[in-house]
């Protein structure tokens, strides 16, 4: 069978994407929101709120961090930082130790029960991964790593500038 004919398509941004990049794109786009959905409903049954499973991750990977650090770490602001680990030390997974020498500086710790939600987080993914990749073979799963890559490499390395510039050149 001949592979389908790639139709351009002029994009609002006056851009062009072929009907099997735009294809591709929304099916991208409906897999991100419906593995984050599966995720969120699973952590929710445990007990978590979005964002947390992977502040205990890096708490348990980082003992001793300070809240800045984490919010450094996952790239969000220092208060979406804060709100989630007052949460979390609510529910008695995160503890906070003020450090010796310098008493503005707070750090952070999993309590034995944030150890046991991390395992309990950690085994969940561990399930989603091992349904998410059934019946792939090694080969398959080896060419998604390159293409994944491929397209993290394209987005790491683009410059907003550089589409602003090809947008007001087409106008």
């Amino acid at each position: 069978m001949p592979a389908p004919q790639c139709v351009k398509i002029k994009q609002q941004w006056k851009g062009e994407m072929t009907m099997d990049q735009e294809r591709l794109d929304e099916q991208l786009h409906d897999f991100i929101r419906l593995h984050r959905n599966t995720m969120r409903r699973f952590f929710q049954s445990c007990g978590m709120f979005n964002g947390h499973p992977v502040m205990l991750f890096v708490i348990r990977q980082n003992p001793g961090l300070t809240q800045k650090q984490l919010a450094e770490k996952l790239e969000i602001a220092p208060a979406s930082a804060a709100i989630s680990l007052r949460r979390m030390e609510e529910a008695g997974l995160v503890r906070r130790t003020s450090d010796e020498r310098d008493h503005r500086a707070v750090h952070l710790y999993l309590t034995p029960a944030g150890l046991e939600m991390d395992n309990r987080c950690a085994q969940g993914k561990a399930f989603s991964t091992e349904i998410l990749f059934r019946d792939f073979s090694p080969e398959e799963l080896e060419a998604l790593s390159g293409f994944l890559a491929r397209m993290q490499k394209n987005l790491e390395t683009t410059d907003i500038q550089d589409w602003r510039y090809t947008h007001e050149q087409t106008e």
